[in-house]
């Protein structure tokens, strides 16, 4: 399949492997004639445009052509263009002529060309055969004039696609230098024998234009601003305040030649005709390199860097430059949860050991009932029945900043004092198996906030008045988007995910894959996609309602999608990487400052993003992180690395793979916790990353206000949501099984409590928050995430992600539909579609948040 003129995008026979790009093709001769000899033929084409260009229209006219009539002449130009260069480019990509893919086409349209000038030379004479009649001389001249063009654009189209086919990735910015060459050197001089004042009014509009060109030639480079995918480091001089995108130019290119074309109804003077003619000499300046800059850009970005293999470096080998569209996968998600029963109130023996055991059958401390304040409030049925397994959740602090173990206190069994030892003023936190570092607080200790009856929580909360009864109503709305988007086909959902935002608009990560897989083994495959995601996850704090990144090609994304592809043009472009490879590494992150970041996610003044310091310093501090623990992350301090960590602590069960997901989260809360900022809730002298105190928490029955930490809450928003992404790769690409999905928690972030807001469960009570109001026109709150009304408004959205998708399996009879499905089918998205019906000047929350870049 091809593209813009006549380019290969793609396997029109529909095999998976996509279209390839052989790059043995050479051209024949010493090596210095290479260039000239490939891009000769864009001279030759350039003599013809311009023999046209210059005297068809005088020449149509001499014949008796009416003025009004030389338009529908002219338009052969643009069809021909439509026409010829993608059905020539899919002709000549299954050709299998011995001649070669492309020249029995260049051949032939040739042919046809040289048929056309001669037949256009001589009308009259061949009129004169068939009695010379002034309307067969005219349409003898159209006809010649649409053969030129048709057969023009064909040559044209195979002529840069063989460019593209021989020269390897280093040459091809040469190889537009020579055709841009070829292409000036064919434009006409001024011809002073043009025999009326017509024509010379004319040509001089021309000249004024080619004049205009050659300027916008020469000068237009130094106002481009350097493409972020190159990762170059471009110093600034004193007119990068007024550069701009190359994508930006050819669009700005189009504009004006648009609206030159619609002002050509409207001259009555010459000296207004010249003046349109004279513009559309930026456009063709511009139309001369631009769109095949653009697309070198993007095959140099898809193409494997071959420079550090000698033998390979002038001898490109096959790179897919896309992939067909694969079908729905299903997702690969644990089962429903079930009940349990209660943990044992014994522990296994402490371990000094900072390594999580392999052994996964102690799940008392990941998901035991009353190990936290909540059994307090949930130690009846009622209780559990009105919150299913709420005290069986996975987040919260690790070892290292504190674990939902260390604020056991007034719970059905003895307070275990291994886990917990304050020792002089100081927090000393030891483990036994990793099952012991992974928090139980975010379902548990949010859930402290319910009653055991739900009819006494009325007026419980300080900020929010609860309403029980809009719950079906959100579970009608998360179902019609279910049926929407999936009908009954509840195994096709996937999970949420990272994934979905990289492939926003188009697929982005399969083609990656599909290339990387013909490289790598699998595991450095996978390794590439923690790395990526990774650093995305923790990108992904909200950018605001004004920010949006244009991607290569001018489409343009905001939020989590535009923060995706952002970071994904970073990746590819080495911005993580210290040697500027395809990977993340520590060295390479202690380099990120909020200046380099601003710039590759394309922030200034007219975009501004919310939080870009706090973000840029999360990258740093977590090349630091990932430094410091090399049993971890590796010797270089790579994320992908915790493949290796985490796979020594999995089984293997019928030749498959399993680890657990506390394994997974051991390293994201031990190895990353210091990432988080200092200025945090901070335990014993640790920073505790997204945990907050709750006022709820300290009137709560069964709680001690004097035990340390008695009134904070867990969320860790972000390491959930990296959690969630990083699974998916892992079970994909490796084809591994994670299991104990059933113990992860919803998110709260502002999708999924603007949903409660916005559909009446929750209803922000405005007097407590008066003075939040920033803008008095407009009837929305602006806090800090550490408010305690934000810190409510989470953590009643965490209870209530629970509550709905149980009543999501019930309304539509789907078991087995997990909470990361939900979350991406529905509450998530949900939270986004209300958002931008209620609010469509900015699609924002109901809630605003003051975002730092490392909460939401």
């Amino acid at each position: 399949m091809t593209g813009s003129f006549g380019l290969p995008t793609g396997d029109a026979s529909g095999e998976p492997k996509g279209s390839v790009w052989a790059g043995r093709a050479r051209v024949r001769g010493p090596r210095w004639a290479q260039l000239p000899f490939l891009t000769i033929g864009m001279l030759g084409l350039q003599i013809v445009w311009s023999v046209e260009m210059a005297y068809a229209s005088p020449y149509l006219l001499s014949l008796g052509l009416n003025k009004s009539h030389m338009a529908l002449v002219f338009v052969a130009g643009p069809l021909s263009g439509l026409i010829m260069q993608p059905l020539i480019g899919v002709l000549a990509d299954h050709s299998t002529s011995s001649l070669g893919r492309r020249r029995p086409y260049m051949l032939a349209a040739s042919l046809v060309s040289i048929g056309g000038l001669i037949l256009l030379g001589f009308t009259r004479e061949f009129s004169g055969i068939f009695g010379g009649a002034q309307n067969l001389t005219i349409g003898i001249a159209v006809y010649a004039i649409f053969c030129i063009d048709f057969s023009i654009n064909a040559v044209q189209a195979v002529d840069r696609a063989l460019l593209v086919d021989i020269l390897p990735p280093s040459l091809q910015a040469a190889g537009d230098i020579y055709k841009a060459a070829a292409i000036e050197n064919g434009r006409p001089e001024d011809d002073p024998t043009l025999h009326d004042e017509a024509t010379r009014i004319g040509s001089l509009a021309l000249l004024y234009s080619s004049i205009l060109s050659f300027g916008v030639s020469v000068f237009a480079p130094f106002f481009i601003r350097p493409n972020q995918g190159t990762g170059n480091d471009a110093p600034k001089g004193p007119l990068s305040k007024f550069q701009i995108s190359l994508g930006a130019l050819w669009s700005l290119s189009q504009a004006i030649f648009a609206c030159s074309m619609m002002a050509t109804l409207l001259p009555q003077t010459v000296a207004t005709a010249t003046i349109i003619i004279t513009v559309t000499g930026f456009c063709w300046a511009v139309s001369q390199w631009a769109p095949f800059s653009l697309l070198g850009e993007a095959i140099l970005l898809s193409a494997p860097d071959y420079s550090a293999v000698p033998h390979l470096e002038h001898a490109v080998h096959e790179i897919p430059l896309t992939d067909r569209r694969s079908r729905r996968r299903s997702s690969s998600l644990s089962p429903p949860r079930h009940s349990r029963s209660p943990s044992p109130t014994h522990r296994p023996a402490k371990s000094r050991s900072r390594t999580p055991s392999s052994t996964h059958s102690s799940t008392s401390s990941v998901r035991g009932e009353g190990s936290t304040p909540a059994s307090a409030l949930f130690g009846n049925d009622a209780a559990r029945r009105s919150r299913p397994e709420l005290g069986k959740r996975v987040s919260g602090v690790g070892v290292r900043n504190g674990t939902d173990d260390d604020f056991q206190r007034n719970n059905d069994g003895p307070v275990d004092r291994d886990v917990l030892e304050l020792e002089h003023g100081e927090l000393q936190m030891e483990m036994g198996d990793v099952d012991r570092s992974v928090d139980e607080g975010v379902g548990s200790k949010a859930g402290i906030i319910l009653a055991s009856d739900l009819s006494l929580l009325e007026g419980k909360l300080e900020y929010f008045d609860y309403h029980p009864d809009k719950e079906k109503d959100v579970i009608e709305f998360c179902a019609k988007i279910i049926e929407r988007d999936f009908g009954n086909a509840y195994d096709t959902i996937p999970p949420h995910s990272r994934w979905r935002h990289f492939d926003a608009g188009r697929e982005r990560i399969a083609p990656l894959l599909a290339q990387w897989s013909k490289e790598l083994a699998p595991l450095e495959t996978a390794k590439r996609l923690i790395d990526l995601f990774l650093v995305s996850v923790l990108l992904d704090a909200g950018a605001g309602n004004a920010w949006a990144y244009t991607e290569t090609g001018g489409q343009k994304f905001g939020r989590s999608e535009g923060l995706a592809i952002a970071s994904l043009d970073m990746f590819l472009a080495g911005f993580f990487a210290s040697d500027g490879g395809l990977k993340v590494d520590a060295p390479g992150l202690k380099r990120v400052t909020p200046e380099k970041t601003g710039e590759a996610m394309q922030v200034s003044a007219s975009n501004p993003m919310s939080g870009l310091e706090g973000r840029s310093n999360l990258l740093a501090n977590l090349g630091g992180a990932l430094a410091a623990s090399p049993e971890m992350f590796g010797p270089d301090g790579r994320p992908g690395n915790l493949l290796d960590f985490i796979e020594k602590q999995g089984k293997n069960k019928d030749g498959k793979t399993h680890v657990h997901i506390s394994a997974l989260w051991h390293v994201l809360i031990e190895g990353l916790a210091p990432i988080w900022p200092a200025t945090r809730t901070q335990l014993g002298g640790v920073s505790l990353g997204d945990v907050w105190p709750c006022s709820a928490l300290r009137t709560s029955p069964g709680v001690s206000p004097d035990t340390p930490g008695s009134d904070l809450v867990p969320f860790h928003k972000l390491s959930q949501w990296l959690a969630y992404s990083l699974v998916e790769p892992i079970e994909k690409v490796l084809g591994w099984k994670v299991e104990g999905l059933e113990d992860m928690t919803g998110l709260p972030e502002y999708r999924n409590g603007g949903l409660l807001v916005d559909l009446g469960v929750l209803t922000l009570r405005k007097e407590t928050v008066s003075s939040f109001y920033p803008d008095p026109k407009v009837d929305i709150a602006r806090l800090p995430p550490s408010h305690p009304a934000i810190i409510e408004w989470r953590a009643m959205t965490v209870i209530e992600l629970d509550r709905i998708a149980e009543g999501l399996r019930g309304h539509l009879n789907a078991p087995n539909l997990a909470l990361a499905q939900v979350l991406e089918s529905a509450t998530w998205k949900g939270g986004r579609e209300i958002a931008k019906k209620k609010r469509p000047e900015t699609s924002g929350p109901p809630i605003e948040i003051e975002s730092d870049g490392t909460v939401f």
